[in-house]
């Protein structure tokens, strides 16, 4: 399905939703408010347009296990990017957890890149994600224990 497509078939089904939300939580100051703010509502309008157009061009070309662990990252990313533009503390325990997040996440992708490397064959090989572990090639029907 193209981008546009997709956008075509999920607009209404986000709009309802948002409508239904906007008349539960309506104030009469949001016209006014709209007035005041409408160059940054117009600006997150374009962002949102663009993320739900590139969202299926993105899981096209990538597996839902890398769109999950590119959302892992954009989160820490989010997260420490705050930290230093709001000056908000980190405390130890999140840095010990992004950096075992981000340290899992660049093995994963040089497991997935590097499969015939002395490193990732034992791997592999533990988790039954190899071809040769299997007995076939791997497809969406593999089972990912042998």
């Amino acid at each position: 399905m193209d981008p546009l497509s997709y956008m075509l078939f999920s607009a209404p089904i986000c709009l309802l939703v948002l409508a239904v939300a906007n008349w539960i939580g309506w104030d009469p100051a949001m016209p006014v408010a709209l007035r005041e703010w409408w160059p940054q509502v117009m600006l997150n309008t374009l962002m949102a347009f663009v993320l739900n157009a590139m969202l299926p061009v993105i899981l096209k070309e990538v597996s839902a296990m890398g769109m999950t662990l590119c959302g892992v990252c954009k989160d820490v990313a989010i997260v420490v990017l705050s930290s230093a533009v709001f000056a908000a503390p980190l405390h130890h325990q999140q840095m010990i957890a992004f950096s075992i997040t981000l340290v899992g996440v660049s093995f994963w992708s040089f497991v997935q890149s590097n499969s015939d490397q002395i490193l990732s064959k034992p791997v592999d090989h533990l988790f039954g994600t190899s071809a040769k572990a299997v007995g076939k090639s791997p497809s969406e029907t593999t089972p990912l224990t042998a």
